[in-house]
């Protein structure tokens, strides 16, 4: 019996610590996409601060083609498997509670859990930090919460 027990507690700490490592790599994954597009914003703002001295057709497209970067850069996909293996019962369990949740705001509300800013959200998704708020607020009242300050606490819960 006391040996069932010691396996026990060492596969369920086993469990945690691989919890984490998939914690971190989430981490990881969404600071590389926030200072990927960091960068991607102040090279574009400096082309467009070039061009609009110059007027110059090769660096509109080239700015075009860097905010199709922003666009149509998939790693949030990847970051989004990373988090479901982190937390897999999170999107389940709020969309139990949440049914009318859209997929789009189950991936929001993940970033605000993982206690990501408005500005870190913001450059994942490609919005302004605005837009950011106003959906906290939408998404706060959605889940008939009574402000966004408690978003985060409430999906802790989950």
């Amino acid at each position: 019996m006391h040996e069932t027990e010691l396996i026990a507690r060492h596969q369920k700490e086993m469990l945690k610590k691989e919890i984490e490592l998939k914690k971190r790599e989430l981490s990881v994954s969404a600071m590389f996409v926030n200072s990927r597009n960091e960068l991607i914003c102040d090279l574009s703002n400096r082309l467009e601060a070039i061009n609009d001295k110059y007027n110059l057709d090769e660096i509109a497209i080239l700015n075009r083609s860097l905010h199709q970067q922003l666009r149509t850069y998939n790693n949030e996909k990847n970051m989004m498997t990373s988090f479901e293996a982190a937390d897999p019962e999170f999107a389940k369990k709020l969309l139990e509670k949440h049914p009318e949740l859209l997929q789009s705001d189950v991936r929001f509300l993940s970033y605000v859990r993982m206690n990501m800013s408005n500005k870190e959200i913001a450059m994942l998704l490609n919005i302004a930090p605005d837009s950011c708020k106003r959906r906290k607020n939408r998404l706060s009242k959605k889940l008939q919460l009574e402000n966004s300050s408690v978003l985060f606490e409430y999906l802790t819960q989950f």
